[in-house]
């Protein structure tokens, strides 16, 4: 397989053994009752009590053309299937239009969006018999729509293509004139184009760039009150195309963005960190949050929002404990690491610093003040504040009997030049010799000229003028078994 390149995606879904339509996750701390973490995850609009929301109709024009996309027809329906299974409940309706030389549609009437349906639907699509073609008919792709809609007199249109054939100013303008001609008023329509852009734009037009069928797409949109993304990428990579049907989705059942109130039935919850990855959060994407909590279950979750027409809804959630979950670090370690990821970011000080390696101690996390102190048990701390009035030479070392091999290092703290000495076996192998910043970039790589030895001893001189004054970390691998210390340099 060597010299081979594969994309490829998955997508997984399970339900939950006890039939929730949700996790939740408690841990308390050691010796308390009433306190701990917790980490829950659910999707608001599960939860929302919106009977007045008025059922949408989406008809989805896909249309694939092979020669100019990345993306495999595999990738495509799995990523249009599962939005739809999202974002769509049995109340709505939908029907799909595709290509296969000539225009395809799935039913002449409208379906209704439940699951067994939508299994139904994509089956057809994937049969390479009578499914989704490769060659693109955009054009008669959406007259057929616009058709079926007007017919209808109801519903909107989503179009997903990868054609990119009215590239010109003036194809364009031809085509939305002889559109609104035929059916004088269009439906609202979206779409999301997932064509692989070239580096060389179609065309300029007042102060813009447009690629591929961009400008029929914003047209299209604007003028309809639609939406439309594209691939912001010209050689994209599957989370692109994850994230903008998302994005594009998120508008077909839209709400405002959700308030949300987790609550113990006595107490309170603090020092929480949502985990999704927009800071918006929505009622159609999954809440994912960590934190801590003081009080009694069961829990609460209130969550406010409005819909499409600005009337508001709300929906409660109630969680008991999770006896399952009471031994479960992994709460306590990943609230750690979302804190730890705060604190950084902040404008830094001292007293800050002190915090941020107090907690990077205590969950062993990683941090930017602590790389490898916390994960390397063997790691001895020389005296980083020590001044050498003697004129002597300080030495530092790694001492491992049971292993029969003896580091040191000196002089430790250094100004110039460090040299370590490593004292092994005859027979044991001296695999590698690294030395790494604080930000656990390896700064120094000892060749293999200089890790031959003949004898039990190897002497290593380590010299470099434009490094800063600060912590450094020499590592070593002897017979499979690692050994770190600490090097510190000082001003001159």
């Amino acid at each position: 397989m060597t010299g081979l390149s594969y994309l490829s995606s998955s997508n997984i879904t399970y339900s939950s053994t006890n039939n929730k339509p949700y996790y939740f996750s408690n841990s308390p701390i050691i010796g308390t009752t009433d306190e701990g973490y917790y980490q829950l995850a659910f999707l608001p609009k599960a939860f929302l009590n919106d009977d007045s929301a008025i059922p949408k109709k989406i008809l989805f024009v896909v249309d694939y053309e092979a020669s100019n996309t990345g993306f495999s027809q595999q990738q495509i329906l799995n990523t249009i299937k599962r939005n739809i299974l999202e974002n769509l409940s049995p109340r709505d309706s939908f029907n799909i239009f595709y290509n296969r030389l000539t225009t395809k549609k799935l039913s002449s009437t409208w379906i209704p969006a439940d699951s067994a349906k939508i299994e139904q639907a994509f089956a057809v699509l994937r049969d390479p018999s009578v499914g989704i073609g490769n060659s693109s008919v955009l054009n008669s792709l959406l007259v057929d729509g616009y058709d079926f809609l007007k017919a209808q007199r109801s519903g909107e249109m989503m179009i997903i293509s990868s054609n990119d054939a009215y590239s010109a100013f003036t194809t364009v303008q031809s085509f939305y004139s002889d559109l609104t001609n035929q059916f004088t008023s269009l439906p609202t329509t979206h779409a999301f184009d997932f064509s692989s852009r070239g580096l060389i734009p179609s065309f300029w037009s007042q102060n813009t760039y447009y690629y591929g069928n961009e400008l029929l797409y914003r047209v299209l949109t604007s003028n309809t009150r639609g939406n439309f993304v594209n691939m912001t990428n010209w050689n994209p990579v599957f989370s692109d195309i994850e994230k903008g049907t998302s994005d594009i989705f998120q508008q077909l059942v839209p709400y405002a963005p959700i308030d949300m109130i987790v609550k113990p039935t006595t107490g309170l919850t603090f020092e929480r960190f949502d985990l999704q990855s927009s800071n918006t959060s929505s009622a159609n994407r999954p809440f994912l949050q960590i934190g801590k909590y003081k009080g009694s279950f069961p829990f609460t979750v209130d969550i406010t929002t409005t819909n499409a027409v600005n009337q508001l809804v709300t929906g409660r959630l109630s969680l008991p404990a999770n006896p399952t979950a009471v031994n479960d670090s992994s709460n306590r370690q990943l609230h750690g690491a979302n804190k730890i990821q705060v604190l950084e970011s902040t404008p830094t000080n001292n007293t800050l610093i002190n915090k941020i390696i107090q907690e990077s101690k205590a969950h062993r996390i990683l941090s930017r003040y602590t790389a490898f102190i916390a994960l390397e048990p063997n790691l001895q701390t020389p005296c980083d504040t020590c001044k050498d009035e003697t004129g002597g030479v300080r030495t530092s070392v790694v001492d491992a009997k049971s292993d029969s091999v003896k580091i040191t290092v000196y002089p430790n703290p250094f100004r110039e030049s460090v040299t370590i000495s490593i004292e092994k076996p005859v027979s044991a192998k001296v695999e590698n010799a690294l030395i790494f910043n604080t930000l656990g970039q390896c700064i120094k790589t000892f060749n293999e000229a200089e890790l031959k030895s003949n004898t039990g001893k190897l002497t290593l001189t380590w010299q470099d003028l434009n490094i800063s004054a600060g912590t450094y970390i020499f590592s070593t691998t002897i017979n499979g078994k690692k050994f770190v210390q600490k090097l510190v340099k000082i001003r001159e």
